[in-house]
């Protein structure tokens, strides 16, 4: 009887080895609401924990609740923002295209009001600390982009080349962009 004991004990502690990444994961994410886990599921995978930890510190350490409103985009939606507004990324060149990006809003957790939003001020949007955050977990804050301030943007620029990201694309999918799947290229977080 000791003997199987032992076995199960052994058995189960190996599961949990084996599968530590994902059981860290899904842990942070229980904390999570609906919208934001609805967000994190269409992302890359070895991005979904670190964006469930991102969402997770801001409601422990800050005074806000993280609001998303954009995750990952396909490259007509992408083509689509960029004809709205050409200061957007032209589809294929944004890291949301590859479920590495996700965009939102700052809620005050007191009085529910939206604070942080894309025209608020870059030092209000520091003083939140949501920033400092990003920047801990390895994440890109687009309040501090040159060429367009872009506060409500976090996710991996300039972590992971644009240019190795599309090459993939292209070697997995073809050159034809409407049969890319962004979010589900083997990508490396």
């Amino acid at each position: 009887m000791k003997v199987v004991i032992a076995a199960v004990v052994i058995t189960v502690a190996i599961i949990i080895f084996i599968y530590f990444k994902e059981i860290k994961s899904y842990i942070k994410m229980i904390n999570l609401d609906g919208r934001q886990k609805d967000f994190i599921k269409d992302l890359q995978p070895q991005a979904q924990g670190i964006f469930a930890a991102f969402f997770s510190r801001i409601e422990k350490e800050t005074n806000y609740r993280f609001y998303p409103t954009s995750g990952y985009r396909d490259y007509a939606k992408q083509a689509q923002l960029h004809l709205e507004n050409s200061s957007n990324a032209p589809a294929g060149s944004s890291m949301h295209n590859f479920g590495l990006a996700i965009d939102g809003n700052g809620v005050n957790k007191e009085t529910g009001v939206f604070e942080l939003k894309k025209a608020t001020d870059k030092q209000l949007w520091i003083d939140s600390g949501i920033p400092q955050i990003a920047a801990d977990l390895g994440l890109t804050w687009g309040g501090n982009f040159s060429n367009y301030y872009d506060p409500i943007h976090f996710g991996f620029d300039g972590v992971i080349p644009i240019a190795e990201l599309q090459a993939l694309a292209a070697s997995t999918y073809g050159l034809d962009p409407t049969k890319v799947i962004g979010n589900k290229l083997n990508i490396v977080v």
